[in-house]
């Protein structure tokens, strides 16, 4: 019964650790120093939108005056103004200000995928990369093995007197050179498996196939955040010319006034300002010379997405055409192989030809399970191009 329960608990343990590709990126996405970062951006946004949900931009002031003769005359007079004032939203301004804290909000949230999304290329490339390296490593295990049992064979015929001693040299090169292949896809291997283990994956993904995404690349995650920059830059230069006069105010006073000749008189003054004239536009400039800067980089970027489309439904493309060549062709080569073993064992051909046509049977093995594993790095590819983040 104990053994039992440490065996249910092992098993339970195991598949607790294990994560498919978009378990681990949001894993990783929330232990990244820019998360930090991400917070600070929200919560400046919401500054944003809590300043353009105000009825005052800048808020309120009290005035307080008092004037009085005392220690300059005898007329005995008293002076009181007690006033409130407020600044007012210029012509536009707070609309302006809104969509400022709308894109700002809208990129604050998009923050999180962009982060997502950086994730997922590096576990796709580090993950697909100990993917390929594994194949590669078990074709050369198997590999070996297949000169192994082709040596092995040679050598009893050398004996037996039925091949010369060439042969057995031959069949000996060829293994040593399986036996070179095997050690050098074993460090590949060990290379890559390390490399994922440096983002904190202890073991392969199993669940790392995707399937090929139908968004349209102008949707692009990356894209969007820089639509939202260059309207939020448009807002800020609206925000900048309504500002550019300066702020108006309004302004509500109660006055009470006196002397020895008459008696208090109170009164209630409301007063409207509205500056004018050019102003300060140094800040006009600079949101100017933003919006178009915010502008330039969005094409730039479009294109440099589009490119990067185009490029990953080519590389698609191609993969899917040579993989369906490579499983034609390692029919062809393992026919091929079966009529070169049964030539050479009735001495029509030599060991070269043999080994010449069994080298070659491997290599299209090995590319036909490549070719494979490429077709789908290459969705992967294709999906990562179109900003889609694994689920």
């Amino acid at each position: 019964m104990p053994q039992l329960f440490v065996f249910i608990t092992l098993m339970l343990l195991s598949s607790a650790q294990a994560a498919s590709l978009g378990e681990w990126v949001e894993r990783l996405a929330q232990n990244q120093p820019e998360a930090l970062r991400m917070e600070a951006q929200q919560a400046w946004a919401q500054a944003q939108t809590q300043q353009a949900k105000r009825w005052f931009p800048q808020g309120g002031q009290w005035r307080v005056a008092h004037e009085t003769d005392q220690m300059t005359g005898s007329q005995g007079i008293q002076n009181w103004e007690v006033g409130v004032g407020f600044s007012l939203w210029a012509w536009g301004q707070r609309q302006a200000q809104q969509d400022y804290a709308q894109f700002s909000q809208q990129n604050s949230e998009l923050s999180q995928s962009l982060l997502k999304l950086d994730m997922a290329e590096v576990l796709r490339e580090a993950a697909w990369n100990l993917r390929q390296s594994k194949a590669e490593l078990e074709m050369a295990q198997r590999e070996h093995q297949v000169w192994q049992q082709l040596t092995e064979g040679v050598s009893k015929a050398v004996r037996a007197g039925e091949k010369p001693q060439l042969d057995q040299k031959l069949a000996e090169q060829a293994l040593l050179r399986s036996e070179a292949n095997l050690a050098q896809t074993q460090a590949k291997f060990n290379q890559a498996q390390a490399l994922l283990q440096s983002w904190g994956v202890d073991s392969e993904i199993e669940a790392l196939t995707e399937p090929q995404a139908k968004e349209d690349w102008q949707n692009h995650p990356a894209l969007i955040w820089q639509r939202n920059l260059a309207q939020q830059a448009q807002a800020k230069r609206r925000i900048a010319e309504s500002e550019v006069s300066g702020q108006p105010s309004i302004e509500l006073t109660a006055k009470q006034e006196q002397d020895d000749q008459t008696q208090a008189n109170g009164a209630l003054v409301l007063a409207f300002s509205m500056p004018f004239g050019e102003g300060n536009r140094v800040a006009l400039a600079d949101s100017l010379q933003n919006q178009t800067e915010q502008q330039v980089a969005l094409a730039t970027l479009k294109r440099q997405i589009h490119q990067a489309w185009l490029s990953a439904d080519n590389n698609l493309k191609l993969a899917r055409q040579q993989n369906g060549l490579a499983q034609k062709q390692v029919e062809m080569s393992r026919q091929t192989l079966v009529m070169a073993r049964q030539s050479y064992q009735s001495g029509e051909t030599n060991l070269t030809e043999l080994l010449r046509v069994q080298q070659q049977t491997l290599f299209d093995e090995r590319q036909a399970v490549l070719s494979s594993l490429d077709v789908q790095y290459q969705i992967a590819r294709f999906n990562q191009a179109l900003g889609v983040v694994p689920q």
